[in-house]
């Protein structure tokens, strides 16, 4: 799990910054999975 230089940044935005982090998470995955 990494967390994103705005997540420390703008606390109001935390549930934005870990949805978009979980997003990209898994799409990661996916390729990872696809290569």
């Amino acid at each position: 799990m990494c967390l994103h230089p705005t997540y420390a940044v703008t606390p109001q935005r935390e549930p934005i910054a870990f949805t978009m982090g979980s997003r990209h998470d898994v799409k990661a995955r996916t390729v990872r999975q696809q290569l």
